[in-house]
């Protein structure tokens, strides 16, 4: 299917179910038959962590700028299926309000088509007119190349990898930090 049938829309409260199924679909890839480590999670955990999803969801009721909120929005298909996703999301850090953290997915059977590209830009572009997001900020897993490339030639700079950052199913795993500017850049 050609990203250019795609739909991306903000995630909505009607979708949730939906949405924590293909999360969980999505994670559980993770690490497994070929696909490198996404998430600094093990290869045997197989969704998303029912403790997190509340945190989740009431994140989506804050306003952007305030601490802990978060956007989310969908990548659908003509069946009306999520077939990938891109957040925004607050820092941690108190005066962190010019930046936002990123985080994306893409599924399976979708990659390497332009859906990840096209999330991307739909990021880039409400970031610049929402108006307070300057730098727009990811963490990576150091063996995912693909995503690693893929943030890349969306113009986003490596800042710095930590080595040791996560002990996973008894391996050592670096982790790459890079970031963005939403100013410096017409889409």
């Amino acid at each position: 299917m050609e990203p250019a049938s795609i739909v991306i829309q903000q995630l909505n409260e009607k979708d949730f179910a939906k949405f924590f199924s293909y999360l969980d679909q999505h994670l559980s890839d993770n690490g497994k038959n070929g696909t490198p480590l996404f998430q600094p999670a093990s290869r045997s955990a197989s969704g998303y962590p029912v403790e997190r999803k509340a945190g989740f969801i009431q994140s989506l009721a804050i306003s952007p700028g305030d601490p802990k909120w978060r956007r989310v929005w969908v990548a659908l298909n003509t069946h009306d299926e999520i077939v990938g996703h891109v957040d925004l999301r607050a820092h941690h850090e108190p005066y962190t309000e010019h930046r936002a953290l990123l985080g994306m997915g893409v599924r399976k059977d979708m990659q390497r088509q332009g859906l990840g590209k096209k999330l991307l830009e739909f990021a880039f572009a409400w970031a610049k007119q929402f108006g307070l997001i300057e730098i727009i900020d990811l963490s990576v897993m150091a063996d995912n190349a693909p995503a690693i490339q893929l943030y890349r030639r969306a113009g986003f700079v490596r800042i710095c990898q930590i080595n040791d950052m996560f002990r996973i199913d008894g391996r050592s795993e670096a982790h790459i930090i890079m970031a963005r500017s939403v100013l410096d850049r017409d889409e």
